[in-house]
């Protein structure tokens, strides 16, 4: 899988990260909730895939759950095609 394809392959509400170094990207998925429905947390966490990463953020009137997972990507030189 190329950089270009993972990132063409997004979802709304998702951002990619790459580290060149160790190969490994992630994958970040972002939902907001209304603080008056706090009851969707359990249902998103209830939902999420066993290998993800959850931080959740108190913000004024939401809070911002993070879905975060990191997958090895291995390149070839032509990294940038």
């Amino acid at each position: 899988m190329k950089i270009a394809a993972a990132c063409a392959g997004l979802e709304p509400f998702q951002s990619f990260e790459y580290d060149p170094e160790s190969g490994i990207a992630t994958i970040i998925t972002e939902v907001l909730v209304s603080s008056v429905e706090p009851e969707r947390i359990t249902e998103i966490l209830a939902r999420r895939r066993v290998d993800e990463k959850i931080t959740v953020t108190r913000q004024a009137d939401t809070y911002k759950v993070a879905l975060t997972r990191q997958i090895k990507i291995l390149l070839d030189e032509g990294l940038a095609e």
